[in-house]
């Protein structure tokens, strides 16, 4: 266990001034937070209107990409009255925000103390700050979250893993709720050793991850896991159920992602209720007109916490489909989302035997700039196996020097083996369409798993 990487990154260390900002935040606002689905819908509506229209106005007064986008397209924050309004608002897409990025999308109220990347699912990196407060109720919304997916069963003192690209902003509150960080890269033999060691009550990961991992945790009586989380990557409900037996632990779901946060959660009733007070979602056509509901259309979302770099009416490059029916036993009022189709990747299978998940393989893209200090703002990629032992990773958006090319050769190896050949391509673009394509994929493994 020595040799495996518990714990959170050097880059930013929490201080105890930041710890008596969330708890004073938690004490003052989690019993609101927590009630807050199960408010009457027309104050859930009041509420976010309330909200939007403040983000609005203070998007055109302190950013300037959004002051230029709204007067290029004749709008004016006074011009919103309504929700009818709201839809006049122009899109906003990856690349614009990668073009605006850093000068005209921070807005002159914050700074970027703390930035946050794309996760790279959709293969193109994008960069935003966000506000401290913003990580604080993110952070007690995530508590709430708990809460509901494990009915109650997840008690303050207990240890929620978390296995994933990088560290929650914040580790505890006041010590309650603790968490702990184990990169994706490391082995699934190690990870399960760590877990039967630290015996954490929840469990935050990727599906794909999961998946291998699960023919390691064998002994579930001895764990007593109470709920695993997962998340960032598509995986469907009969996969999760089928894991939930095997692990005997309830097993659901988060769709979420570095931009909007936390979309929609599914609940112990396997329905999947969007985060209303964390952001606010649309369904739009190809021609950005709202879709008739029960019927497919790209997730449009606003970031309802985020004002250092405010996400309104941003293109998060889903498909999805919004539900006629919102009634559900949970007690949740939120609005559902009856069918998703987000990011899914192949797993690599190596000439060894080795499985590696699409989830690592993403992570290991992230910490190009999270170990090596990688510039990988507006940077796109895409990893194929064409053979068990011949990888091609394909770039776009911007060349790396050759230092930064050695980095990563020698990194992908590390991860997939050293007999593997990786072949690295760049090009003027890559295969670019109005949902997310796949960034992981094996011409080995066509069944995907």
């Amino acid at each position: 266990m020595n040799n495996i990487n518990v714990g959170r990154p050097t880059y930013r260390t929490e201080t105890i001034e930041d710890q008596k900002l969330i708890i004073k935040c938690y004490q003052d606002n989690f019993n609101k937070i927590k009630a807050f689905p199960k408010l009457p819908i027309n104050e859930i509506k009041k509420w976010q209107f309330k909200r939007l229209k403040w983000l609005v106005k203070h998007s055109y007064e302190t950013l300037p990409f959004y002051h230029k986008k709204y007067k290029e397209n004749n709008f004016h924050p006074d011009k919103f009255k309504t929700f009818n309004d709201f839809k006049k608002i122009p899109v906003v897409t990856k690349e614009e925000l990668i073009e605006a990025w850093p000068n005209n999308l921070v807005s002159k109220l914050h700074n970027t103390e703390f930035t946050t990347r794309s996760s790279g699912s959709s293969g193109k990196f994008v960069t935003v700050a966000v506000d401290k407060k913003a990580v604080i109720f993110d952070t007690i919304i995530g508590i709430r979250q708990l809460n509901m997916q494990s009915l109650n069963k997840v008690n303050p003192q207990d240890l929620i893993l978390q296995i994933y690209t990088c560290p929650w902003w914040f580790n505890s509150i006041g010590g309650l709720y603790e968490s702990l960080f184990l990169p994706t890269t490391e082995p699934y033999d190690k990870t399960a050793q760590v877990i039967y060691s630290l015996k954490p009550k929840v469990l935050s990961l990727y599906p794909s991850y999961l998946k291998p991992l699960s023919n390691f945790i064998t002994d579930q009586d001895n764990l007593k896991l109470k709920l695993i989380i997962t998340h960032s990557e598509q995986s469907t409900l009969i996969e999760r159920e089928r894991l939930s037996e095997k692990l005997g632990v309830s097993i659901l779901d988060e769709y979420s992602s570095e931009e909007l946060t936390r979309i929609a959660l599914e609940c112990p009733n396997h329905n999947y209720h969007i985060e209303e007070d964390s952001c606010y979602i649309e369904i739009l056509d190809e021609n950005n007109e709202i879709v008739e509901q029960d019927k497919k259309g790209e997730v449009i979302g606003t970031n309802l916490l985020n004002e250092a770099t405010p996400l309104i009416r941003y293109r998060q490059g889903d498909i999805a489909k919004l539900s006629n029916n919102n009634i559900c036993n949970c007690g949740s009022n939120f609005r559902q989302i009856s069918e998703l189709l987000g990011r899914k990747g192949d797993f690599f299978i190596m000439p060894d035997g080795k499985v590696v998940a699409p989830g690592t393989l993403m992570d290991a893209v992230y910490n190009w700039f999270l170990k090596y200090n990688i510039p990988i703002h507006g940077l796109q990629y895409q990893i194929i196996q064409n053979r068990m032992d011949d990888i091609i990773l394909n770039l776009a958006g911007r060349k790396l020097n050759s230092n930064e090319i050695i980095l990563i050769e020698k990194q992908l190896k590390e991860i997939l083996g050293d007999n593997i050949n990786v072949n690295i391509n760049f090009l003027e673009q890559l295969e670019n369409k109005n949902w997310k394509h796949k960034c992981v994929i094996s011409h080995v493994n066509k069944s995907g798993d």
